[in-house]
Order: C-alpha cells, then sequence, then structure tokens
C-alpha cells in the first residue's frame, strides 16, 4: 500500500522498547466480550498478539507500508535518545509485553499487529 508521496528524511525511534501494538477497535471488542461474556471479575491484558517489536521495528513497518521508506528510520537507545532532555521525563519500561494468556482463556481474539497495522494502514 506504498502509494502515498508523504515521507521523512529521518524519524529517530528507540530500539530497546519492546511491546505490542494495541488498536482502538481491538480494545473495544474486547471490553464488550468480557461484558458479555461475564467473564469473571478481574484484571485482562488487551493487545493485540505476534511477535513483540520494538517501538523502531513498528516505526520501520509502518514507514515501509505508507511510503516504502523503513531506511528513513533512525535506530536509537532510549539513554541515547534522551541524553539531550532536560527536566521531567515519562520513563517507559523496556519490556511491556503484556500476558494474554488470562484474555485468551476468556475467549477473547486478540489479531497479529501486523496483519491489525497493514490494514490500518492500507484499506
Amino acid at each position: 500500500c506504498a502509494d502515498s508521496d508523504d515521507s521523512l528524511n529521518e524519524v529517530t525511534v528507540v530500539n530497546d522498547q519492546i511491546g505490542r501494538l494495541t488498536f482502538t477497535d481491538d480494545m473495544a471488542r474486547a471490553i464488550f466480550h468480557l461484558l458479555d461474556t461475564t467473564a469473571p471479575y478481574g484484571i485482562y491484558n488487551c493487545t493485540c498478539s505476534g511477535k513483540p517489536a520494538s517501538w523502531a521495528d513498528i516505526a520501520c513497518r509502518v514507514f515501509d507500508l505508507h511510503n516504502g521508506n523503513a531506511s528513513a528510520v533512525k535506530l536509537v537507545s532510549t539513554a541515547e535518545y534522551y541524553a539531550s532532555v532536560k527536566g521531567l521525563l515519562s520513563h517507559r519500561p523496556t519490556h511491556s509485553v503484556l500476558d494474554l494468556s488470562k484474555s485468551l482463556e476468556a475467549g477473547l481474539i486478540l489479531f497479529d499487529w501486523e496483519d491489525e497495522l497493514k490494514e490500518y494502514l492500507c484499506d
């Protein structure tokens, strides 16, 4: 679906924070599923499924799908990214992959983030 003329020469994205994407329609579907099935009370993690990836990996995929220019993504560590920042920072965990087992046991269907991203960008 790389048919856009939008482009950036370079974007800097951290490559040491790992997780999975969550799309709002998936989150809404999960909430309604839990309510409609009267799932047991508790905390349910909801992200897409699939192989965990860094924010840089995800950015490369977005750029590749949208413009075909994944090479515009410059990979840096979190420390490098924030090296010049002064003041308060909102620190992010380096590993934020959530355990989806309880959600899957409740019957949630969690789609692969790469498929969802492609559908989001290309449809």
